[in-house]
């Protein structure tokens, strides 16, 4: 019978052998808990990072006893995990945001092109260090043994799950708190968030089949003004990415709306926000009668296209953007159009693969075209100024200079001046879309309005955070946007009270998420029985209130605790 003294067994515990598995599964553990440690080291949180990677240890070696007989199928698994390590990094490095639940149903939203035009050729660094870092890792794990007794492996599983059920202790010995902290443990540091990002997706995938279900007999109620006896178009134009502080109808130094201020009948809110700083959020706010403090409320109700073909229009969705939304946020709501048209992602005379809005020109005055004598209400979805800007405009309105070369891909991002000239000329470029858009409304003589609102701003490096590009934990530039109603002659004519009122409450602090379904809906003449004419911005008896945005995993954030 083998004896074995303490000193044996302490000189295995310290053995050449014993350390280089330390090492090995030192190494693979930090490899895959990479994206949180890139966070934690880059925002100088130390205590997080060190308490992270002990957590995510524990739960890494919960499962072994699974796998005791065969773990390089588990070599397999993680090394599969460790593979996402440079996508997951990707969000911290960009955006300086941890690799969340809503990123990852972003990533599912997106589509190849705004990918390339992200990333550029660094796709392919991106795919290839992600090849690398499998087969680093299964290299690594597969220097460690094949198979463990039942015994071992039963006993690594046990003390992993004692260390799990201990953890809650650590921050309160309060039962009453124990599940709670427990399951918000096990969802608060990655790679265990896929878990939860997976349930996310599903969910969210399911979206669209629900809101069909939720909204079969829902109706508004609405009718049209019987004073309203002259056909009525009405366009509701959601921009992308825009700053309201970068148009200089609000201000700005650059002239980057030399067509808009010279339009007659046009009013713009210079302080304004959005709903949230993601598209997929911020645009079911603006169609909807959901706000920021009942977000979901858009998955019960139909939207304003649905309210304005109740009242007798004919209703169009046109897009610039493509049909992407595996969360459904704003697909769902196409049905309420009678017609809809989507331009995203169709060639132009750049090398790129997308239209710029000049697309929605023509398909505008086609839609009207038809449609002469009729009342017609048209959404419209522009591209704006999408990362990238100089992609945005034709080279034309290359006003502020220099800016990139846009006949090759991305090789590192610009210069913060380069970037800013790039996106002001976006800017102008819209300056002069809407200003066509306005002037072709304008020449059918009707009751008529355009309403302008960007779907959320844009990260320009604007302060000590050197913050670029939109993320979903909203900043102060991020929700700034641009708000602009103009209203023709015989608009004015019809109803004397509009130009008055959007007068007295264009300085106010708005929200697009609370005042432009109303707004809209109250400048087509549109009614119905639970309109709220307190938020509509051309009502005498508009009440303006405190502002709200979606934040970081649907939290509702008070506009006065953003910054």
């Amino acid at each position: 019978m083998q004896v074995h003294t303490k000193s044996n067994v302490l000189s295995s515990l310290f053995s050449v052998h014993s350390f280089k598995i330390l090492v090995a599964l030192f190494f693979v553990i930090f490899l895959i808990y990479l994206p949180d440690a890139a966070y934690f080291i880059k925002n100088s949180v130390v205590n997080y990072l060190v308490i992270g990677f002990i957590i995510v240890s524990v739960f890494l070696f919960l499962p072994v006893v699974f796998f005791y007989r065969r773990l390089r199928i588990y070599y397999i698994l993680l090394s599969v995990v460790a593979a996402l390590t440079p996508v997951s990094v990707l969000p911290v490095l960009l955006i300086n945001s941890q690799a969340n639940t809503e990123m990852i149903g972003l990533m599912m939203d997106t589509n190849w092109q705004e990918v390339k035009e992200l990333l550029g050729w660094k796709i392919f660094l991106l795919i290839g260090a992600c090849i690398l870092c499998f087969f680093l890792c299964k290299k690594i794990l597969y220097t460690l043994p094949k198979q463990l007794s039942f015994k071992q492996g039963a006993a690594i599983s046990a003390t992993a799950l004692l260390l799990v059920l201990l953890l809650p202790f650590s921050r309160s010995r309060d039962l009453y708190y124990y599940t709670q902290i427990l399951n918000n443990t096990a969802k608060t540091y990655y790679p265990f968030r896929i878990g939860n990002a997976a349930s996310f997706v599903y969910n969210e995938s399911q979206n669209e089949k629900r809101h069909k279900v939720a909204i079969e007999n829902f109706r508004f109620g609405a009718t049209k003004d019987t004073a309203q006896k002259k056909p009525a178009i009405h366009l509701l134009l959601i921009g992308e990415t825009a700053r309201g502080d970068h148009f200089s109808l609000n201000g700005y130094a650059r002239p980057t709306n030399p067509l808009l201020s010279q339009q007659q009948n046009l009013v713009s809110f210079p302080n304004a926000i959005s709903g949230a700083s993601m598209t997929h959020l911020s645009v079911p706010l603006i169609i909807t009668r959901a706000d920021a403090t009942q977000y979901e409320r858009h998955k019960q109700e139909r939207s304003i296209l649905h309210a304005f073909k109740e009242a007798g229009y004919y209703t169009v969705w046109i897009s610039n953007q493509s049909r992407h939304g595996l969360t459904s946020n704003i697909a769902m709501h196409y049905q309420d159009a009678d017609t809809t048209i989507f331009h995203g992602w169709g060639s132009n005379e750049s090398n790129f693969t997308g239209s710029t809005d000049a697309a929605l020109l023509p398909t505008l005055q086609q839609v009207l075209k038809n449609n002469t004598g009729k009342d017609v209400f048209i959404l419209m979805h522009m591209i704006g100024s999408h990362w990238r800007y100089l992609l945005r405009y034709p080279e034309s309105f290359t006003k502020f200079k220099p800016v990139s070369d846009r006949n090759r891909s991305m090789v590192g991002y610009p210069p913060k001046d380069v970037v800013i000239n790039e996106y002001d000329n976006s800017i102008l470029f819209t300056d002069f879309i809407i200003n066509e858009i306005i002037n072709t409304v304008k020449a059918t003589s009707t009751l008529s309005s355009v309403s302008y609102v960007s779907d959320h701003g844009e990260n320009l490096g604007d302060d000590e955070r050197n913050l670029f590009f939109h993320a979903y934990k909203p900043t102060l530039p991020s929700i700034n946007i641009p708000m602009l109603i103009w209203y023709s002659p015989q608009l004015a004519g019809q109803y004397p009270n509009i130009p008055a009122a959007l007068q007295r409450n264009k300085m106010y602090p708005v929200s697009s998420a609370q005042y432009i379904f109303e707004t809209v809906c109250q400048l087509g003449g549109v009614r119905f029985p639970t309109a709220d004419s307190s938020k509509s911005l051309i009502s005498n008896s508009f009440a303006p209130q405190e502002m709200f945005v979606v934040g970081e995993n649907g939290a509702v954030v008070p506009y006065k605790d953003i910054r």
